[in-house]
């Protein structure tokens, strides 16, 4: 059907927007991305999607495949330096979505979800498209291109879910935004100055019968010490490792209602 090409950040997936990450945004929270949108008219049916997943080969350009019944996607990224993208996160994150809700282990049906640092979209795209009712937010430096994004890659007759973009900068304003049933996040656990505000909003956002997912790569010891701060609040389990691109996903929840 498609072919998903990439060169650097530039990705082209029928369906799955041409993403290419700006490195001048998102320094201080989460991992925000610009994306150029596809110029592709085409655009995958939801089932093409979640029948595919990810096959990485070894090559030093870190190329993937895409596959399912219909087609077979190319995908490369750029690497960090231990060879990990950070759209690999997000990929991963949407493939553990995918399972978890064909095997009814995630019910989103009827469930408000919230998606924070969403930088490209992805994994908020994929979770619209799975049936779930999505707002994806990031700072506001962000939100013209994520919207572009939806609109350049999610047709209507797409989802059975609704998806919304809004400005949420961490531990700002939360009094704008209720709890939540499910609170996403894939890559947002990497700056330290950062680390305060997000527990302040996972706080706020969460319930005692929310589930936080958080799909990440424990970095550096600071990652892990997040981590562990969680632990004062929710109880933190690794749910999912992903032992080819060292993902892991954590699932948190509530302990106690916090004032």
């Amino acid at each position: 059907m498609g072919e998903l090409k990439t060169v650097g950040w530039v990705n082209s997936f029928d369906g799955i927007a041409v993403l290419k990450p700006n490195p001048h945004v998102g320094e201080n929270q989460g991992r925000t991305r610009d994306c150029i949108p596809s110029n592709n008219s085409n655009h995958v049916s939801p089932q093409d999607y979640l029948n595919s997943h990810i096959e990485p080969e070894s090559t030093s350009e870190s190329i993937g495949d895409l596959k399912s019944a219909s087609h077979t996607c190319r995908a490369g990224v750029d690497c960090e330096e231990d060879g990990i993208s950070p759209m690999a996160l997000a990929i991963v994150f949407c493939e553990y979505l995918e399972k978890s809700i064909s095997e009814h282990a995630l019910d989103i049906k009827d469930k408000t979800i919230i998606e924070l640092g969403a930088g490209t979209g992805l994994v908020g795209m994929v979770t619209a498209l799975l049936g779930g009712n999505v707002i994806i937010t990031d700072r506001e430096m962000a939100l013209e291109q994520l919207q572009q994004n939806i609109d350049d890659n999610v047709m209507p007759d797409d989802i059975t879910g609704q998806i919304k973009v809004k400005e949420l900068c961490w531990g700002k304003h939360l009094d704008q935004f209720p709890t939540f049933d499910i609170i996403l996040g894939a890559d947002i656990i990497y700056i330290q100055e950062t680390f305060p505000d997000l527990l302040k909003t996972l706080l706020h956002l969460s319930h005692c019968r929310t589930r936080i997912l958080l799909s990440c790569k424990i970095r550096y010891k600071k990652d892990s010490n997040f981590i562990e701060s969680l632990k004062v609040y929710f109880t933190v389990s690794e749910i999912f490792y992903d032992l080819t691109r060292d993902v892991r996903i954590y699932e948190a929840i509530k302990k106690y209602e916090h004032s």
